[in-house]
């Protein structure tokens, strides 16, 4: 009798110890997880190559420096386009009723005023999309000239290869240059309809307007220096119009 108790007692015992590493190896299983998940959604959701530079990992490090300030406000889709020079496509930057809203107020504005230009653009300030931009490039509002809103229609919204920093002049060597270029599509445009953005010096590189994404280049290189590979063109719209806004980010205020 005495020996069947004390059999009971160590299968009782094994069996705790046996559901005590069963729970240890799911508590493990689940830390591991959200481990992975985690990775998974590090640098913003940003998308990369495995073999970066330090430059290039000094890039995405900036991104993720800020991340826990904008969680919760701002949550940006990041797809890398080119590394040199440095070009991004932050998807969704804008919702389809944030598009309208740009359009609808600029519009009233391009009719109420006249232009000589071809691409009727209108300098708009919009404080919500001005904040939104200084939280993607991580620089203040202050150094951003207004949104330029550009509607092309049919022939229209050609640009010939162009650079977007001013070159310096003997004179003028500390000139407070236009650092990053930020161009959000606010209507969706097929290739048969023309208007693609395309850098010539990077293969022709081109960039087909989506609404509510948004086009981030920086004109310098990670040194700091003018960078001429960002030289780029417009192509005219075919069929139907275009609507974009574009801010230039200067390097101070």
């Amino acid at each position: 009798m005495g020996y069947k108790k004390r059999h009971l007692k160590y299968i009782d015992r094994g069996r705790i110890i046996f559901l005590g590493c069963v729970l240890h190896l799911i508590v493990i299983a689940f830390c591991a997880l959200y481990i992975i998940r985690r990775s998974k959604d590090s640098l913003m959701d940003v998308e990369i190559d495995s073999d970066l530079s330090l430059d290039e990992m000094k890039t995405l490090e900036a991104f993720e420096r800020t991340r826990s300030e904008r969680e919760g406000k701002y949550r940006f889709h990041v797809e890398v386009v080119s590394w040199s020079p440095r070009i991004f496509i932050l998807r969704d930057f804008l919702s389809y009723d944030e598009c309208q809203n740009v359009i609808q107020y600029s519009r009233s504005s391009m009719s109420s005023k006249k232009t000589k230009w071809k691409d009727r653009g209108v300098w708009m300030d919009f404080p919500w999309y001005r904040e939104r931009v200084a939280a993607a490039t991580q620089l203040p509002v202050i150094n951003q000239e207004l949104g330029y809103v550009t509607s092309h229609a049919k022939g229209e919204g050609h640009r010939d290869a162009h650079v977007d920093f001013f070159k310096p002049t003997k004179h003028d060597r500390r000139l407070n240059n236009r650092i990053i270029t930020f161009t959000t599509f606010l209507n969706h445009v097929t290739p048969k309809q023309g208007g693609q953005i395309v850098f010539p010096r990077i293969n022709n590189l081109t960039i087909q307007p989506r609404q509510g994404d948004a086009l981030f280049f920086y004109n310098t290189s990670p040194s700091g220096h003018l960078d001429p590979m960002t030289e780029h063109q417009t192509k005219s719209i075919i069929v139907g119009s275009q609507w974009s806004i574009t801010t230039w980010v200067h390097q101070s205020k």
